[in-house]
């Protein structure tokens, strides 16, 4: 339940962030509800605001509030402050930030930093791939055009090598069509799980595959285990959220740089991944003290920042936001007592070269 003060900052926040029109379509198409609940008619707009966190407040629904809030406005600095008080929308908490600008030696703009981890968590989902005898694949992706989603190879490998009768290949498969892509899966107050909303992947979902490198293999420049699928819908396009209906910000993608853009992978310079690990709902890892190597052909990229399974596919990105790498896999070296010794990932320049020899940026 919210402080006094604290139902003070979410009116504020609420009002200056959203017209009458615009927050009431919110209650209405993201929760069901009206404010005419709450308020009376003859009540000035700012003190209706108040009367609806008050009763959201009261029964112990205020992350929701906020989570639909900021679903629709998710570059907003202020909702995005309130939003990490009540867990429901990604963002380190304070130590980790003093962490932060500690060891990088540098100060980042708080207001900036936020708003643009807002504006690309609703960029990343988690990919769910049901396998024919049972079970599921579970990896991570990240929309790169309105209805292109960047992954690993490996990730959709099930699907390909079963299209492809693919001998060699003796892992699971899957059908394109027992694929989806989940999008804003997150925790919010109390555990509580948003469940987001998925989307199919389109019938031609094949738009440019890279192979991994054989085990034990030091990887060629062009074996760069990255895939770029295409979905059924220009979710990138619509609004965030299953209201297609409700206003909102639109959901947008992750711009690649442009060919020639080479990203600054120095030594111990820190490294974040927005990712599904184990196929649980959205995380965030940082560390400030990342990166690791580079290898002579700049085909991979080594770090610290922890993964787990399911993490496959995720973005990487420097302090500020700029994109830098694509999650693939962890220290292969799996023997009993053996501590992990780094994660790896492709640096997106490689990947930017390789789709440009495709047309497909």
């Amino acid at each position: 339940m919210l402080t006094g003060p604290e139902q003070l900052q979410w009116r504020d926040a609420l009002f200056d962030t959203f017209s009458e029109q615009e927050l009431t379509d919110l209650l209405l198409y993201r929760l069901g509800d009206r404010i005419n609940r709450y308020t009376s008619a003859n009540k000035p707009w700012e003190a209706a605001i108040g009367d609806l966190v008050d009763a959201y407040s009261r029964r112990d629904k205020e992350d929701l509030l906020i989570a639909k809030a900021v679903e629709m406005r998710p570059k907003n600095t202020a909702l995005m402050r309130l939003a990490r008080g009540e867990k429901a929308a990604i963002a380190p908490d304070d130590a980790s930030l003093e962490r932060l600008i500690q060891e990088s030696n540098s100060f980042l703009d708080l207001g900036t930093w936020l708003e643009a981890a807002g504006g690309l968590q609703v960029c990343v989902c988690r990919i769910e791939i049901s396998v024919q005898g049972g079970g599921k694949v579970f990896g991570t992706g990240f929309l790169i055009a309105a209805d292109l989603v960047m992954t690993n190879w490996h990730v959709v490998r099930c699907i390909a090598a079963a299209e492809d009768n693919d001998r060699s290949y003796q892992g699971p498969r899957a059908k394109a069509a027992d694929a989806i892509c989940r999008f804003d899966y997150k925790v919010l107050k109390n555990s509580a799980i948003n469940p987001g909303s998925t989307v199919a992947l389109a019938k031609d979902w094949r738009v440019a595959l890279s192979a991994n490198n054989p085990n034990g293999h030091e990887p060629l420049s062009d074996q760069l285990d990255c895939a770029v699928i295409r979905l059924a819908k220009s979710v990138g396009s619509l609004v965030i959220g299953d209201k297609p209906q409700a206003q909102g910000d639109r959901r947008g993608w992750i711009s690649l740089p442009g060919a020639g853009a080479v990203p600054d992978l120095k030594i111990h310079s820190p490294l974040f991944i927005i990712q599904h690990p184990e196929g649980d709902p959205i995380k965030l890892a940082l560390s400030t003290d990342a990166i690791q190597s580079v290898n002579a052909n700049r085909s991979r990229v080594r770090y610290s920042t922890n993964t787990e399974s399911g993490s496959s596919g995720s973005p990487c990105f420097d302090q500020n936001w700029n994109l830098i790498a694509l999650h693939h896999a962890g220290d292969p070296n799996f023997s009993p007592g053996h501590r992990p010794e780094f994660n790896e990932g492709i640096p997106i320049d490689a990947i930017v070269s390789f789709l440009s020899k495709l047309d497909v940026v």
